[in-house]
């Protein structure tokens, strides 16, 4: 009552009786907004069926677990420890997400039919399931899916991405050569990588007129890099909510997206026919609307792990001259073993590897990169339910219900101490023949994606490359 006393009588007997009024209509405030959340919640999520896993304690109206959205991790490994299967349930926004743990749940959500990725994905992104549906109601997401990995199967395994290599070697010499040049000699791994994973990603799946444009290139490097950005908990809480950040994205998107399409389109009326992924499918009669989704998919996944994946392999090595010697040594050996002339300088010489040897000849290289992926691909894998069945989690007791959002932790496996010796070590010497930790439990490995949507690695060649 202090601050009161150089203040007349009446005049302050009239700032307390407000200021009790404001306190008062303020609690009603809170008491209101919070009824209303919890009401809201009740009417517009979906409850969680008895059969379901238990419920995690956390689950608050409208934001769900904060632990989800905040720390993930940490929070996952909590909510194991406090259920009795390792399974447990809560919301993410208007979505039913059920978390999953443990050997049997593992298999189960790597191997069910029923399980779709991209609809996962989708509820949890706050974004739609397809761009295919806005142009063709009558194409179903599955033909998509089958679609798109198709054709990505075909250039990455075809007679195409050999005939692409000395290009795509040209194109990686030229990042190293920028690389070299730094006059302090010291470069932050991560961000060479990201223009060089660029170069190579848009050399083998985009047109030969963005790749021939320095500035283009720069121009859609910097855009697709903007839209890799997570998607915020606001906007995966109200979906239908357009924030500033999901505005942004889906601008720069639509850029992106109507800049392959036109470049496409005068690829059709022109009498020039560069030999790329693009003309490959115009060739084959696909539409210029799947094509363009296709460049647009295929670079955006090209980009997502493999720039940090290559960044890491970088430094690893660098910390680590008893392996990276190993390396060397691995990339002399075959390159001598295909090189026409084995005086020549060594990048010349793998100019010589034939595609396949690139693939299956670099075992060290591969154990490399399958730790570092271990270790810091820290993803929750997500797919839905997308049949109205229940689906049995294998343990009598639990199953995901129709129309639910599943999560899997990578980490529930790749830091788990009875499979990977010391955890949380870089060790590739873990996927010897005679240690072959990966193999000890069913789906051991998931760094790669398994089971029915197994990712394939397309990044191992250009860091083969950059390490010489």
């Amino acid at each position: 009552m202090a601050i009161f006393d150089s203040i007349p009588y009446g005049m302050s007997s009239s700032l307390l009786i407000l200021l009790c009024t404001a306190v008062i209509f303020v609690y009603i405030a809170i008491i209101a907004i919070t009824v209303l959340s919890t009401v809201a919640h009740k009417l517009l999520t979906r409850q969680i069926p008895h059969n379901a896993p238990p419920e995690v304690r956390d689950n608050y109206p409208v934001i769900g677990p904060w632990g989800f959205w905040k720390r993930r991790w940490d929070w996952y490994k909590e909510c194991i420890s406090q259920s009795e299967t390792g399974n447990f349930s809560f919301h993410a926004g208007p979505n039913m997400v059920i978390g999953l743990s443990g050997d049997t749940a593992r298999k189960m959500f790597f191997e069910s039919r029923q399980l779709r990725l991209a609809e996962g994905y989708a509820d949890i992104d706050g974004a739609p399931t397809s761009a295919e549906k806005l142009h063709n109601s009558q194409e179903t997401d599955e033909g998509i899916d089958k679609w798109f990995a198709s054709r990505l199967s075909q250039l990455l395994k075809g007679q195409y991405l050999q005939n692409k290599l000395p290009d795509l070697k040209s194109k990686i010499n030229e990042s190293i050569d920028t690389i070299q040049k730094e006059p302090s000699g010291i470069i932050d791994a991560f961000d060479s990588m990201a223009c060089a994973i660029y170069k190579l990603t848009m050399g083998t799946f985009g047109p030969n007129e963005l790749l021939s444009d320095p500035k283009k290139l720069k121009q859609t490097q910097s855009m697709f890099e903007s839209i890799v950005v997570p998607a915020s908990p606001m906007s995966i809480l109200f979906p239908k909510l357009p924030s500033l950040g999901a505005l942004k994205k889906l601008y720069t998107s639509a850029c992106l997206f109507f800049m392959l399409q036109s470049m496409i389109k005068k690829r059709v009326t022109s009498d020039k026919k560069p030999y790329d992924a693009m003309q490959v499918m115009l060739d084959q009669g696909h539409s210029i609307f799947k094509i363009t989704l296709f460049v647009f998919g295929a670079v955006f996944a090209g980009m997502v792990n493999s720039t940090v994946n290559s960044g890491w392999l970088i430094s690893y090595l660098a910390a680590a001259p008893e392996w990276q010697d190993k390396v060397r040594q691995e990339v002399r050996k075959v390159a001598a073993k295909y090189a026409r002339d084995t005086t020549a300088p060594l990048r010349q010489q793998l100019d010589d590897i034939p595609i396949e040897a690139w693939e299956s000849e670099f075992p060290l290289i591969n154990a490399c990169l399958r730790d570092l992926i271990r270790l810091h691909i820290i993803t929750v894998y997500f797919r839905k339910n997308m049949t109205s069945d229940d689906i049995p989690l294998g343990n009598g007791k639990e199953v995901i219900p129709g129309g639910a959002v599943v999560a899997y932790p990578s980490y529930d496996i790749h830091l788990n101490p009875e499979v990977y010796t010391n955890p949380y070590e870089w060790d590739p010497s873990r996927y010897m023949p005679e240690r072959a930790e990966d193999t000890k439990r069913p789906h051991g490995y998931v760094g790669w994606g398994s089971g029915m949507h197994p990712c394939r690695k397309y990044t191992d060649s250009i860091c083969i490359d950059l390490l010489n």
